[in-house]
């Protein structure tokens, strides 16, 4: 599946293994209206959760990046995708 954003995969993911956005949170030791605003792009894990969240979804941290990197290319839905690069530089 081609995801747009870090939202829609962390969301799908998460969907797709039967798990609530608390247990996610609960999970990763953040709260689940953290998870909430990921999977809706107005904020992004911190950098140093990042490895633990993609080992939840099955995924790398490099897939996580794509799928941040991708987003940027097109048109953005909010300023994080900027805010994270700038961090992660």
């Amino acid at each position: 599946m081609d995801y747009n954003h870090m939202g829609d995969l962390i969301s799908s993911v998460r969907k797709s293994k039967n798990m609530t956005q608390k247990e996610l949170a609960d999970l990763l030791h953040v709260t689940d209206k953290a998870v909430s605003k990921w999977e809706r792009d107005l904020s992004f894990p911190d950098v140093a959760s990042l490895p633990k969240l993609a080992e939840e979804l099955g995924c790398t941290v490099d897939e996580l990046l794509e799928v941040k990197s991708a987003a940027q290319n097109n048109t953005s839905r909010s300023k994080a995708p900027a805010l994270i690069e700038l961090a992660l530089k």
